[in-house]
């Protein structure tokens, strides 16, 4: 399970540095191509432990490899990030179960402003020797819009993270939910695999 974490801390470190890296000037370096803006009316929110997170910053890309949705929130410097891995790119409801199914890894994680990172696991994954740990994560994509290129779907999951004294500390994330985002990519062809519960 060292790798599911490898992964998910490599997911989050490129969304920082594309979030702090990006600036309103940048043009593209052959003019002929568009770069899409994101969505002005594309939202993102969750509620962290009953209080709510609302995004001030998000980011969606669609690619053969994944779906990656991030959002980060200004002032409190934290971020939360979703990434799905391929074949997906449909409409469908993601589970830790059926991503082991399939032989995947789903990326659900949460860094606060201390850069402390809370993922989701399987319940045999890492904080299987913890029993207050138990997993819930659910994603449901509800809309790709390809003409629009905006996305939309709802998640919760639990969050948990060992300390240095080897203690879990846990969050919960409930209610989420992205809607009309903006996304960059393409969505490749349907390849007929049945990683998706719906």
């Amino acid at each position: 399970m060292k790798n599911i974490k490898h992964t998910l801390l490599l997911f989050l470190m490129a969304s920082t540095s594309i979030f702090t890296s990006c600036t309103d000037n940048v043009e593209p370096l052959d003019p002929a191509v568009v770069i899409p803006e994101p969505s002005s009316n594309g939202k993102f929110k969750v509620d962290i432990d009953g209080k709510t997170f609302v995004a001030t910053n998000i980011q969606a890309s669609l690619s053969a490899n994944a779906i990656a949705i991030t959002g980060l929130r200004s002032g409190s410097n934290d971020l939360l990030q979703i990434t799905l891995p391929s074949p997906l790119n449909q409409v469908g409801t993601y589970t830790w179960e059926n991503a082991i199914a399939n032989n995947a890894v789903l990326g659900l994680i949460y860094s606060n402003a201390s850069s402390e990172a809370f993922i989701s696991v399987p319940n045999d994954g890492e904080f299987a020797d913890f029993p207050a740990y138990v997993d819930n994560a659910v994603i449901t994509i509800s809309s790709i819009d390809t003409t629009n290129k905006t996305i939309s779907g709802t998640f919760q999951f639990t969050g948990g993270r060992i300390n240095l004294d080897g203690n879990l500390t846990i969050k919960k994330f409930t209610n989420g939910s992205f809607t009309e985002i903006g996304y960059t990519g393409e969505i490749p062809e349907p390849s007929g695999n049945t990683f998706l519960q719906n």
